[in-house]
């Protein structure tokens, strides 16, 4: 027999969101056989405080790869996993992040009454103990308070425990349907009427039947792909045998092509160092010309001084530059042949105007007239116009190598440029005939030997999968009839809590349905409950095998009474909390009385209800609540079944500018009657 917990009391102390009155500051509510409900509301923290009850009874744990699957899953769960929004659910919704805000719980899982205490800033167990005794806290991991719910519940794992309450226990707004999933049925078969021992048996087989096929088919995706691989292989050995000899000339004739480049580029390097020397000697002739043409002009300006003491300064410049230049600065013509004469006239003593001889001249600069230069300084003006001379001869013959060795390496680079574009052709057509060289043998050879070991490993993975299911098989032989006697049970209780809700005809019929526990495996037989309901356009009642087969209302409460019906044959009718978050979004008022009629059916004896209302019909609370009453002491019991969020929640814009009218309309639900 199963044990689901019962709550009994809930307290959430310096949480912004629930801060309460003056007179009793938080949050406090005492939860009692029946329906209660939680009215108010959107905004005021309906959801915060159901995910609130769900975290102090699991903590920060849930069930792994669940969030975004469609289906529950086709193998059991082995772990849980951390709760990703245990640092965040609670502390994003008040201002100070919930810093001292706790919760504590009080609730009871079969003869052992628990309480524990929890920090909402980051849902870690503060205290907790069982039966008035502490529970040791030291590991992080909470395993002694698990041990202790999970024992208590009779189940074999937290894990089962937690899929448990996540999905029985609690239905809230995220919930998803369990009627209409094979694969969430045969695992609630499993954890609500298999023993412990054969529940976590059952878990280690699947488990162990996953792992083999997921081995198995990983070896074998890997196999196929060395097979593809060999085959290509095998083919480019065929197909392309001559390359090997066309690649080997190519390449000769790269490595020429690579030898006659790095020739040219060290000729290259020797021009370029041949042009820079020539350069610097003619740069240095050029100089040496410039001085020697300097010291020349020097000599014939004294010259001309003597021969004309009397000519001034610009005279003297005009036919200084007569000779420095060959060109007449006062007409502007070329006078060579006029620099020519000048130059004898200096180098005779004759006039450079009249041509008079020395022996004429009476306009002289001394007693003896002109000095002819000739006879004082006609070597030095020889060695002048050698030296110029031979200045402009080194200076063009260093010119004249430069040109030459600029040409040779102008000439070099057009080379160059062309055995580049040869080399970079070439090394493109290597490449491409390198993609088709034939493959080593070798290579394939040790591709066949991984492909054997792949198969054999495949081989062996299937091996054990297959042993794994036989076990599997015959722990389903031995629960089939325990299963099918469970059902029955489900059945005749469901039949119970659906027709108190729907006027057609319904009914559960057990079936096996086939499915694996891998992807690859064997296929087996498991027990399911199928629904069936009649319908106006048929004479009798029709499986109804999607959830879109029914209405979205009709979905909700099928689903809910199966869940009830789980709950009650599970625990043979035993205490139990159900907790459901809005429930009447898809009703009218007909079936909003009829879904009260079914939810008080559930509500017998030690188990109770709790459901959350958003004040938007009139009918729900009524119909929640037994109907219209004027028995002030049924009116007063009918109060403490309600937690009035309108008053310990921290008041939304809506509240305060309708708040009377809220009011009102939960007085008149409470009293049963419709506002």
């Amino acid at each position: 027999m199963i044990h689901f917990p019962v709550v009994d009391h809930i307290q959430i102390c310096g949480y912004r969101l629930f801060p309460g009155g003056d007179q009793e500051p938080g949050l406090s509510f005492l939860v009692k056989p029946g329906i209660s409900i939680i009215a108010g509301v959107n905004g005021l923290g309906k959801t915060t405080l159901i995910e609130t009850i769900f975290r102090l009874i699991v903590g920060p744990f849930e069930l792994p790869k669940l969030e975004n699957s469609a289906r529950f899953g086709s193998t059991a769960r082995v772990k849980e996993t951390p709760w990703p929004a245990r640092r965040e659910f609670f502390t994003r919704r008040v201002a100070d992040r919930a810093a001292a805000a706790t919760a504590k719980l009080r609730f009871r899982i079969g003869d052992r009454a628990f309480e524990v205490e929890r920090a909402l800033s980051d849902c870690r167990l503060l205290t907790a103990s069982v039966d008035g005794v502490p529970i040791d806290m030291i590991d992080g991991f909470e395993t002694a308070y698990k041990d202790l719910i999970v024992g208590s519940a009779g189940l074999g794992s937290f894990v089962d425990f937690l899929t448990m309450v996540k999905f029985l226990t609690f239905f809230n707004e995220d919930r998803r349907d369990i009627l209409w999933d094979d694969q969430a049925q045969r695992q609630f078969f499993r954890i609500l009427f298999a023993s412990p021992a054969i529940s976590q048996e059952w878990v280690q087989h699947e488990a162990q039947i996953g792992s083999a096929d997921s081995s198995a088919r990983s070896a074998s995706a890997y196999a196929f792909r060395l097979e593809k691989d060999i085959e290509a292989l095998v083919e480019a050995l065929e197909t392309n045998a001559g390359v090997t000899a066309e690649l080997a000339a190519a390449q000769a004739l790269l490595d020429a092509d690579l030898e006659r480049r790095e020739e040219l580029e060290r000729k290259s390097e020797g021009l370029k160092k041949q042009i820079a020397d020539t350069s610097r000697q003619t740069e240095r002739a050029k100089l040496a010309e410039d001085g020697a043409r300097r010291q020349l002009e020097e000599l014939r300006y004294t010259a001309l001084e003597r021969l004309f003491p009397s000519l001034d300064d610009t005279a003297r410049y005009i036919l200084t530059h007569l000779f420095a230049d060959a060109h007449c600065l006062a007409c502007g013509a070329d006078s060579e042949d006029e620099i020519l004469r000048l130059e004898k006239a200096i180098s005779d003593g004759i006039c450079a105007v009249c041509g008079a001889p020395p022996a004429q001249q009476h306009r002289t600069a001394g007693a003896d007239g002109i000095v002819p230069v000739h006879k004082v300084e006609q070597k030095m003006l020889d060695r002048a116009l050698e030296a110029v001379a031979n200045a402009a001869i080194e200076r063009e013959a260093s010119a004249t190598a430069e040109r030459s060795f600029r040409d040779q390496a102008e000439e070099l680079n057009v080379e160059l440029d062309r055995v580049s574009r040869s080399i970079d052709e070439r090394r493109l057509a290597n490449a491409t005939l390198r993609a088709r060289l034939p493959p080593d043998p070798e290579e394939i050879a040790e591709k066949k030997k991984a492909l054997a070991n792949a198969r054999s490993s495949q081989q062996q993975y299937e091996k054990e999968r297959a042993r794994a299911e036989r076990k599997y098989q015959l722990l389903l032989n031995q629960t089939e009839e325990l299963f099918r006697a469970a059902a029955v049970r489900v059945a005749h209780r469901f039949q119970r809590f659906a027709t108190a809700f729907l006027e057609e005809e319904c009914s559960l019929s057990f079936r096996l349905v086939e499915d694996r526990p891998s992807q690859s495996g064997a296929r087996f037989m498991y027990p399911s409950l199928k629904f069936e309901m009649s319908a106006a356009a048929f004479e009798t009642k029709q499986f109804r095998e999607r959830p879109d087969d029914v209405s979205e209302s009709q979905r909700e409460f099928v689903d809910l009474a199966f869940r009830m019906a789980l709950m009650e044959a599970a625990s043979n009718d035993q205490a139990a909390t159900l907790i459901i978050e809005t429930p009447e979004a898809s009703l009218d008022a007909i079936f909003m009385r009829k879904a009260g009629t079914m939810l008080r059916a559930f509500a017998e004896d030690e188990r109770r209800i709790v459901v959350t209302s958003n004040l938007t019909s009139s009918v729900m609370v009524p119909s929640l609540l037994g109907g219209e009453t004027a028995d002030t002491d049924e009116i007063a019991d009918r109060w403490t079944r309600v937690l009035d969020l309108l008053t310990v929640a921290a008041p939304n814009a809506a509240v305060r500018k309708f708040g009377l009218e809220y009011r009102r309309f939960l007085e008149a639900g409470v009293e049963g009657r419709v506002a």
